[in-house]
């Protein structure tokens, strides 16, 4: 099984979730291609596409040329039936390439925030789960909205791809790297510390990793194996 792992230089370890996946797939491939060099993206086609997280705004326009690759890439892929799976940021432009938008969010989340389920879905995307976002999306026309909070839509799905605003991903190392990299800045801003973030992430890290698998296996025997 090939998986194609779109993320930033700085930031493309898929943590719990690519454990998982490689877990149900045993010998699973994956292969990284990096937002900051599209010209190298290869053209095979992946059994799988996971769109990881990033600093960057879907709607910056300096990003013009990398978004554009990218969302060609998720409506090539989405149309041929390749599952996706978008995370945060990936679920931001994934919204944007198939109709929908990621704009500026109203209320940035930081740290472990609650997530209602819509009451039809039958993914397992209530709980406590792990944010770190400056920005939202719109739901792309025909999808199918799984999760949200006062923040925003938190998780849909159309098709065979399915997308999260919220990091199922995050282990107290990722959490820690991005603390560190983000100074004091940004989890001030948003009414939190570095240490703070760090210690709940070890107090959430069982459950999380317990949360993380069931999300994933929900994905590849519900979302990939649909009927195209």
């Amino acid at each position: 099984m090939l998986i194609h792992v779109v993320a930033n230089d700085t930031d493309a370890d898929t943590g719990l979730v690519g454990r998982r996946l490689a877990e149900r797939h045993p010998g699973a491939a994956f292969r990284t291609l990096l937002r900051e060099d599209v010209m190298a993206w290869p053209s095979e086609r992946p059994d799988l596409l996971l769109l990881l997280g990033s600093a960057w705004s879907v709607h910056w326009p300096r990003l013009a040329r990398e978004v554009g690759a990218e969302c060609d890439l998720i409506r090539r892929t989405h149309a041929e039936g390749v599952p996706i799976l978008g995370i945060c940021y990936g679920a931001q432009i994934t919204a944007r390439a198939l109709g929908g938008d990621a704009i500026p969010a109203t209320w940035p989340e930081i740290g472990w925030c609650p997530v209602e389920a819509t009451p039809e879905t039958d993914a397992p995307v209530a709980g406590d789960w792990f944010q770190w976002h400056v920005d939202t999306f719109t739901l792309p026309p025909g999808a199918r909205l799984l999760a949200s909070n006062a923040a925003g839509p938190q998780a849909y799905r159309t098709g065979r791809t399915f997308a999260t605003q919220f990091h199922p991903e995050v282990t107290t190392e990722t959490v820690a790297r991005w603390a560190h990299d983000a100074g004091d800045d940004t989890p001030a801003r948003l009414g939190t510390s570095a240490e703070r973030l760090v210690s709940d992430a070890r107090r959430h890290e069982v459950g999380n990793a317990a949360a993380a698998a069931r999300l994933v296996d929900w994905f590849c025997d519900t979302v990939a194996t649909a009927a195209g």
